[in-house]
Parts: structure tokens; sequence; C-alpha cells
């Protein structure tokens, strides 16, 4: 077994394996050999069929492959810990390792098995998790990925693993050897072909993906089920729908946080329709109103109250076909024409209105309290 030093960081190699053990080695020579990163401990996730292979391919002292690549790069056999306790298996409920996941209920356990594993190896200090997820069924692979996304620290990797395709799942290419060396492969109809080891590439793909360990509360981390950890990291990460605030006493505007400033004729104007979408104005009670002659007797009293508190000049605080038109296109100009809140028009029974699509709920209009009148 493997012993840590103080203070260094113990590098875990963890490898998702159906009928292929040679994922295992190709992987180890991978990350010791060519990325020069000293593993010294390795988990295997398979079936049970595969637990076989692994024990008769790698774990015997002559034959196995394990052994045989420690000798080949000179690798103390005690600097791996990789034994029968490492190698992690899907039980049935007869407490006997599944030969395959058939079922929801197979998969169900796998996900917990999975999770399980990985949450406490994420949980152990000094450490550096490697991910390998080129063996195996997808639907394992995809779990792996998925919960290493949940329980990953900042160091934690994740990758897949390419080998040259001649010597991709080939029984007897367990890793290149320091001296190369001709396989004689016997492929179906008595056909007979010869690999050479020097041709043989490796290579460990880094995959990108997203860690969500900080939204998992602590208490969650330790000791509660997979599932229970996704439903806590969905509720952190939920988007919560953005506020459109219109303050007319700084005459700015913020969505989502971002504010711009705006002049006193344009935040009047923003404002003005802001509270027509809240109000529920316009023939069709979406807020959506005309600026035309009738709409501007019919809320020309409000738009003149925002003109003051915009302190808009007396002459501008009537609502104005033309003006509007002018500092609707500036408006959008100033924060943008995204569609929830940039002004937008609509021609309606031979008529344009003017509007915001945002949720009304979503619109929160500020006034300067002590100047309040008529809204």
């Amino acid at each position: 077994m493997a012993r840590e030093s103080p203070g260094q960081r113990k590098e875990i190699l963890v490898v998702v394996a159906g009928m292929t053990p040679q994922v295992v080695t190709e992987s180890l020579y991978a990350l010791r050999d060519l990325k020069k990163i000293p593993v010294s401990e390795v988990w295997v996730f398979t079936t049970g069929p595969g637990r076989e292979i692994i024990e008769k391919s790698l774990f015997y002292p002559e034959s196995g492959k394990l052994h045989a690549y420690c000798r080949e790069y000179g690798v103390p056999e005690s600097a791996i810990q990789f034994d029968r306790g490492t190698v992690i298996t899907v039980d049935g409920p007869d407490g006997k390792a599944l030969a395959d996941i058939r079922t929801a209920r197979d998969y169900d356990r796998m996900v917990d098995v999975v999770a399980r594993t990985l949450r406490k190896l994420a949980e152990r200090g000094s450490t550096r998790i490697h991910c390998c997820i080129a063996g195996g069924r997808k639907g394992m692979g995809v779990v792996v990925a998925q919960a290493l996304s949940l329980y990953a620290r900042p160091q934690d990797m994740l990758y897949h693993l390419l080998v040259s395709p001649q010597f991709e799942n080939e029984k007897d290419f367990f890793f290149p050897p320091r001296v190369p060396t001709v396989l004689t492969v016997y492929k179906p109809g008595g056909k007979t072909e010869y690999l050479d080891t020097k041709e043989a590439r490796i290579e460990m793909a880094s995959i990108p993906f997203v860690r969500l360990r900080d939204h998992l509360p602590d208490p969650v981390r330790a000791k509660i089920a997979y599932r229970a950890d996704l439903a806590a990291v969905q509720e952190s990460v939920a988007v919560q729908p953005e506020e459109l605030v219109v303050d007319l006493a700084r005459g700015t505007v913020s969505f989502g946080g971002r504010g711009k400033k705006l002049s006193p004729g344009l935040i009047t104007y923003y404002a003005y329709f802001a509270f027509a979408r809240v109000k529920g104005w316009g023939e069709d009670g979406d807020g959506f109103v005309s600026v035309g002659k009738a709409a501007e007797i019919e809320h020309q009293e409000e738009f003149s109250e925002m003109a003051r508190l915009a302190d808009l000049r007396r002459e501008n605080a009537a609502i104005d076909k033309d003006r509007c038109r002018v500092a609707r296109s500036k408006i959008n100009g100033e924060i943008g024409k995204a569609e929830t809140h940039a002004i937008q028009s609509e021609k309606r029974r031979g008529e344009t209105r003017y509007g915001l699509r945002i949720a009304p709920e979503r619109i929160r209009i500020i006034l300067p309290s002590a100047q309040k009148k008529k809204l």
C-alpha cells in the first residue's frame, strides 16, 4: 500500500471499465509516464464479470499486467494502492455483483454507488482525483461525470483516454513497453496481423466540466444521498428572474444589477411605459399603449407627473408622438435591445403601440417619496 508523506498530495485515478481491463493500465501509463502525475491509488467502477476479468488480467503476481507495468517502468508495486477493495461493483438485491445494468432499479443502484464513492474520495484531504470515463457502459461514464461535477474540487480532473485505433481494445495490449515489440493478432477468417507497439499512441484528453461543489450546503456534503445533493444544488443555482428597476429620483434604469443613467426626457418616457405595463394600460391590458391623440389625453396626467419627478422641463412634459419615437430609439440604444427590457413596438389595428414585454411583477418603479403626488 502506498503511504502518503506529510504535505504530499495523493493522486487518485478513478476508471470506468467494462470488459476491457486495458483501460486501467493505459490510464496509469498516460498519467504517470506521459503527464508525470505520480498516481498512487486506483479505483475502478465495473460489473461482476468486469471484476473477474480485472482480477485475472491485472492482479496475478506473475502474469498480471499491473505487475508487468510496474516492472517495465520501475514503479515499486507498493507505490500504487490497487486491489480487490478498490474495484467497485453494483450489487443486486441478493448482495451479488450485477452482471450488467439492465433495469431502472439497477441504474438507480449504480447511481448511488458511484456518487457515494466519489463523494467520499472528494472529502479526503490532500488528494486530487483523476476520473477517466473511456471504458465501460456509456451510462456509467455519464453518471461518473455528473457525480464528479457535483463533488469535484478545483484540482480534480475528468479525462477521456485516446488510444491508436489498431491497439484500442486489443486484448494483448495493455501499455506501450519501453522496448517496442510486435504483437501477433489473429483476425476472423484466419487472417493474421502484426502490430508494432512503437506505433501505439496513448493520450489522456482533459474534459472541461462545471464544478458545483460550492453550491452544496456543508451538512449535505457529507451525509445526504446523491439525489438530495442534486436537489440542493439545483435550488442553489436556479436562475432567479431579474428585476427591472426604474428610479425616477436618480434617473436610472437597472436590469439584473446593471444600471444606466438616462436624461430626464428619456427616463420620463421609460418610466411611463414601465408604469403602463404595471397598471395594465392599453386596449388589451398588456401595457402596450398608443401615443396618439387619444392616449395623450387619457394618460397625460400621469406622464406629466413623471416628467415633474424627473425634473423634465415644463415645455416637454406632454406626451408627443415624435418625441416618443426619438426617445425610444435613444433609450434602446442606451440600455440595449434585449426583448425583456427594451421598448418594443407593435402594429395593432392600424396603429403603432409601444410597451415593455417584461412581466409586470418584475418591474419596480422608485419614486421620490417626498415629491409623490398623483402616481
